[in-house]
């Protein structure tokens, strides 16, 4: 089951971490950019 290297797991832990604040990113530009189209 755990058969990865604590290097692996690393880099694993990094990219998941990268991947949410990414999408965290575009969903709060989206929500910010939506909120203006509707403000207008």
């Amino acid at each position: 089951m755990n058969d990865l290297s604590t290097g692996q797991r690393l880099f694993w832990i990094v990219a998941i971490a990268v991947g949410v604040l990414v999408g965290f990113g575009a969903l709060i530009s989206s929500l910010e950019s939506l909120g203006r189209l509707l403000h207008r």
